[in-house]
């Protein structure tokens, strides 16, 4: 497996190998958690497109709690090792007791992890997809007249490409134009 470069697809056994990587990092890190639910499939969703991951919990009648781990297919496709990594920890995170949702115990664990790894598993989805995408999969790219940095990436016709003239990019605060690509 490339590590460095970024493969166009990744099957399901390297996505079962960067999930026991992933929970083999929990383990040497956060040492043993109690769980709440069991994680019992992996899938690749494409329907996935403002998230990396989430996980999804099932109950049957008189079994134990489990839960559905699902990655997003862009992430698949275009994000990195350490970002497929760090999405799984946070997914994984997600199934220990006290960490259904993104509070205080979720985000202590999650910070221990980011320092004691290179992994990143506290951010936001849209840079991550966006940044190593190759351009030509967008229809318009908003980029800064003053600094020159690109603003954002948007594969439909949105608010930001329809009314550039009301946004300024966040870094320099110059105005933003738009470039249709396709």
């Amino acid at each position: 497996m490339r590590r460095n470069n970024t493969p166009a697809h990744r099957n399901n056994a390297q996505l079962l190998a960067m999930y026991q990587v992933a929970n083999n990092v929990l383990s040497e890190v956060l040492g043993e958690l109690e769980n709440s639910f069991t994680v019992t499939k992996l899938e690749v969703n494409s329907r996935l497109t403002r998230c990396l991951g989430r996980i999804m919990y099932h109950r049957r009648h008189g079994l134990p709690y489990t839960a559905t781990v699902q990655i997003s297919r862009d992430l698949m496709s275009y994000g990195s090792y350490d970002e497929i990594i760090g999405t799984l920890i946070h997914e994984i995170l997600h199934a220990v007791k006290g960490c259904q949702n993104h509070g205080a115990k979720f985000r202590q664990l999650a910070k221990q992890v980011e320092n004691a790894t290179h992994y990143p598993v506290h951010r936001s989805a849209m840079p991550v997809l966006s940044a190593n995408r190759p351009d030509d999969a967008f229809k318009y790219i908003v980029t800064c007249d003053n600094c020159s940095s690109v603003v954002a990436r948007c594969k439909q016709a949105c608010k930001v490409t329809k009314h550039s003239a009301r946004y300024r990019c966040s870094l320099c605060n110059g105005k933003v134009s738009v470039t249709k690509t396709y």
